[in-house]
């Protein structure tokens, strides 16, 4: 419905930030943070120091959304983040404390093995899968076709199924011996 809603087929590459827009939330560059008052020494820990500590986050507030991403990490890294992040909204996710006690990191793992499998359905669908995987399409040229990690085509190359399909439709054609 989402990629209806956005006129794509299941073959056509999801933009995250047009499904942003679509759902009326707002994107931002973690260094843009900058002009809206956060620590520079934040930001830098961020981009230089620990980059991979954070991919990307939704602040919440008064009903109003707003992501921001790290533009450190790869193209296709981000579009899964911020499907990730997109996802918790469509899901109706209630935003919660990113912090608890002592500093400590808390999230709801339910929640975001939700958000997780539909931004992977999102980015992936199945039938864009199997053709890949039928047209025996390398994982790096179906991930660059879809706009997503390796790591994630791959994910989905082999969670949905279509990799065993393809397989065995392959050997269902193959010739039999006399």
């Amino acid at each position: 419905m989402v990629r209806r809603d956005l006129g794509l087929t299941a073959f056509d590459r999801l933009d995250p930030r047009a499904l942003a827009e679509h759902l009326g939330i707002a994107v931002m560059n973690l260094r843009d943070l900058a002009a809206c008052g956060a620590d520079p020494s934040s930001i830098r820990h961020f981009l230089e120091v620990a980059p991979d500590e954070l991919s990307a986050l939704m602040i919440s507030e008064d009903g109003e959304r707003l992501i921001v991403e790290n533009p450190r990490h790869s193209t296709g890294r981000r579009s899964s983040t911020l499907t990730h992040e997109l996802a918790h909204v469509i899901l109706k996710h209630a935003p919660g404390a990113v912090f608890g006690m002592g500093g400590c990191r808390r999230w709801k793992q339910n929640d975001e093995d939700e958000a997780d499998w539909l931004a992977g359905v999102l980015l992936v669908p199945r039938p864009a899968a199997l053709r890949f995987a039928r047209l025996e399409t390398p994982v790096h040229v179906a991930a660059f076709n879809m706009g997503v990690s390796v790591p994630l085509m791959e994910w989905r190359m082999n969670h949905t199924g279509a990799v065993a399909q393809a397989r065995r439709e392959l050997i269902a054609r193959a010739p039999r011996p006399s």
